[in-house]
This record gives C-alpha cells, structure tokens and sequence, in this order.
C-alpha cells in the first residue's frame, strides 16, 4: 500500500489495477489535482463483505455508512507530506484490520477509514473512469476506464460506448452462461438446431451489454423449456 506513494517518481499519480483498461483520453484527470489531494470511484459495493463469510459486511461503527468504500483499482493522488501520511496510516489501519477476529475481504475497509479520519481534501471520480463492468452500473458519456477481466475488452468497449447517453450497464450473467456451455456439448448430440440457437444466446450473455432487446430474453426462455425435459 505504501510503496504506491514512495515507488511514483511523479508529482501527480493514477494508480491503476492491472485488470484496468483505459480506452478514452484521461489527460483532464490530472486538473482534478489543482483542486483535491486525492480522487477515486465509489466501490460498487458500499461495504466490504467479511472474509470468509460474504453474506455479511465488515461494520465500522466509527464510520457513518453514508461515507462508502472507495474502489481502490483506479486512485489519484498528489505527492505532498500529508498524502504520504495518508497512505502511512492506510498501511497502519489494513494491518490491524487483518489481525482482528472479523476481517474485510481487501483493503478497501481500510481505505476508507484512513480517508475518513483525515484531513485530506478528496476527489469522487464518475464510474466512467473507473467503470466496474462486472457489476450492473450507471454511466454518462463515453467510458473512459473499464475495469474488470475479460477475453474481448476492445468489443466491451464497443458495447458500452456505442451510444453516450445516460444508460445503464448490466453485468454478465456469468452462472448463466458457464450453466449454458456446458449443456452446449450434450445438446449438440441430440439437437443440432437447438445447439445453434442455445450457443447464439450464450455468446451474446457472455459479454456486457446495453439494453439487450426483450426478444433475447423471450427467445432464451423459449430455449430453456426445451432444454429442461433433456436433463
């Protein structure tokens, strides 16, 4: 946590996440520096579940939950004395944090205190520099960052920027898909046209996608009534 301030050789830094993907012009982040200490995104989600169990959020009851986590993915900062205190006390609270009984799931937890108890004047950076793809989400504009793992990014990209007004973007149905696949190979030996149709669909919920038409839908429940009486 703290070799992010001391190993940057520079007055201005975007520490990113290696599962980042920057696909649009980010230069104008930069000005946010002339103004703040430190930027970043609202965490998708609010509160860190607790290791080992994700049923239930780690609890700080110093915090009020109206001041969320912060994704620490995609983080701005300024080189000055009171940032690398700020990143001192952050490595101080993430290692209390991960000797207690109850645990954050990452680092996140800790972030978000050592932000809450200093003095440092911090940024909120739109989900479109920050754009956690993996999750459903609201954007506006072209999306600047994507960030999250997938085989395609270039054709994520695609998807989300095909049009910049305000739209939502939902997440892939990940267990759908994986439960699709494998089926996929079964179905290929009992009926071939409805293999086709089955593998179209999977293809198409595999990735991201803005305002997937109703038909899609339709035509998925129609293929899954089928597929129900084979298995």
């Amino acid at each position: 946590i703290h070799s992010m301030y001391l190993c940057s050789p520079y007055d201005y830094t975007l520490a990113l996440d290696t599962d980042t993907y920057i696909c649009h012009d980010i230069t104008d982040l930069f000005r946010l520096l002339e103004r703040f200490d430190i930027a970043a995104a609202h965490a998708p989600v609010r509160l860190s579940p607790q290791a080992g169990d994700f049923s239930q959020t780690y609890q700080n009851d110093e915090i009020p939950e109206g001041f969320p986590e912060m994704n620490c993915g995609c983080i701005l900062f300024k080189k000055t004395k009171q940032v690398e205190d700020f990143f001192a006390d952050w490595l101080h609270l993430y290692q209390a944090q991960i000797q207690q009984a109850v645990q954050p799931s990452h680092d996140q937890a800790s972030f978000r205190a050592a932000l809450y108890k200093s003095d440092l004047k911090i940024g909120i950076l739109p989900p479109e520099y920050n754009c956690r793809f993996i999750f459903p989400c609201f954007v506006s504009g072209p999306v600047k960052i994507l960030h999250g793992r997938h085989p395609d990014l270039p054709s994520v990209v695609r998807t989300i920027n095909a049009e910049t007004c305000p739209r939502v973007f939902l997440e892939w149905d990940t267990l759908q898909t994986s439960q699709l696949f494998l089926n996929l190979e079964i179905l290929k030996a009992e009926n071939n046209k409805l293999s086709e149709q089955l593998e179209a669909l999977a293809i198409q919920l595999s990735s991201p996608r803005v305002n997937l038409p109703k038909k899609v839908f339709k035509r998925l429940a129609k293929v899954w009534n089928t597929l129900k009486g084979k298995f």
